[in-house]
């Protein structure tokens, strides 16, 4: 009797851990990053906005995705280095910010650059929910290159939002993220948690024989 409850104790213990060492796992392990949506590369561009303006973009549905980057691009008719902070907003709440410089020389004033804008704290995208990416800087010198036409790339239900500077046409960023994998961690642990009931009731059931 002992021999067999320590066995099925050492596989109990065992179902359990192989549940939260492969839960952990598959939370913690990042997917390659995928680009959700871009306008970016359809034509281009028309000319761009003062910086100080913003763009919306809307999720597809699925599990939630986390944030990796923001790939915005850019342009300055002045040399030098100019700061830029993107601001992440769902409704009138502000998710994160992040600033970078975008520079120029004599030779590449006016010529829009892709500048990749990462956040410091995590940010998870909800699925089937709308967001707006916001510029804003310290000068009149930036400008956020725009594209006339409606054109996109990424997952099915993903879109940016169009006609956004003047009713000419959108904004040119791209968003890009990793899945969230908690469905398959809850999946695992709960396969464990169930191998472990269902030996409890077999030993229930012997000890009743």
């Amino acid at each position: 009797m002992n021999t067999n409850l320590e066995r099925t104790s050492t596989l109990k213990l065992a179902l359990i851990s192989f549940g939260l060492i492969s839960a952990l796992s598959v939370m913690s392990a990042r997917a390659d990053t995928i680009t959700a949506v871009s306008n970016l590369g359809f034509g281009d561009g028309g000319g761009g906005g003062v910086v100080g303006s913003g763009n919306g973009f809307t999720t597809g549905s699925g599990p939630g995705w986390y944030l990796e980057n923001l790939g915005v691009r850019l342009f300055t008719d002045v040399e030098g280095s100019h700061d830029v902070t993107m601001s992440l907003l769902q409704g009138s709440t502000t998710l994160g910010q992040s600033t970078r410089s975008v520079t120029a020389t004599a030779t590449t004033i006016y010529t829009p650059t892709v500048y990749e804008f990462s956040f410091s704290t995590p940010i998870i995208l909800a699925p089937n929910t709308t967001y707006t990416l916001f510029s804003s800087a310290g000068d009149g010198d930036t400008f956020w290159s725009y594209v006339q036409s409606d054109n996109e790339s990424g997952l099915p239900g993903w879109s940016i939002e169009n006609d956004t500077y003047q009713g000419l046409a959108a904004y040119q960023f791209e968003v890009n993220v990793t899945p969230v994998p908690l469905p398959a961690a809850a999946w695992l642990f709960g396969s464990a948690l169930f191998g472990v009931a269902g030996l409890g009731y077999r030993n229930r059931r012997k000890s009743a024989v």
